[in-house]
């Protein structure tokens, strides 16, 4: 009975997980600093989970959107995975998490944790208490290159490093 008990649990896990949205499966594979990766439907819990783990480690919790159709979403969740220093920096001082708020129609993400903004981008930052220690979006993210003020946007490691050094832990 026991083994029929476990087999039919792994059998409905696996359906389960075959069945999560193609939104949760595309982001799932950021690795970057251990990112927590969630839909925006599970946000409350994952950022109070998120804030329980922080107060422990002495960390601030890392909250970014991304969204599908949201190049600029999908660049920074590149350069968080792929810049070391910032994923050492991320590692350190943070739990991360990702929301991905492609399904969120009432946005409902943004209205409590980024004071109802439109913009996709959204980059949050929480005390251990679950107080706001920093929020940047869209345009604060997303910086015009100077060389070339009227065409070219970037998301500069220097201006997200910064953004970290200031949200970061007092230690």
């Amino acid at each position: 009975m026991k083994t029929r008990l476990t087999t039919l649990f792994a059998l409905l896990g696996a359906l389960v997980i075959s069945n999560l949205p193609a939104a949760a499966e595309e982001h799932s594979s950021i690795t970057a600093s251990n990112a927590i990766v969630v839909l925006a439907a599970d946000a409350d819990k994952a950022i109070a989970d998120a804030l329980k783990l922080a107060r422990q480690q002495g960390k601030h919790v890392l909250v970014q959107s991304c969204a599908n159709g949201c190049t600029w979403c999908k660049v920074l969740k590149k350069l968080l995975a792929s810049d070391e220093k910032l994923a050492a920096k991320i590692k350190s001082d943070f739990i991360y998490i990702i929301v991905d708020t492609s399904d969120d129609p009432g946005n409902s993400f943004s209205k409590k944790y980024a004071d109802n903004t439109n913009h996709a981008v959204i980059f949050l930052a929480l005390d251990a208490d679950g107080k706001r220690v920093g929020l940047k979006v869209g345009t604060e993210v997303v910086e015009g290159d100077p060389e070339h003020p009227d065409t070219t946007f970037h998301i500069s490691p220097d201006t997200v490093m910064k953004f970290l050094n200031d949200w970061s832990p007092k230690k």
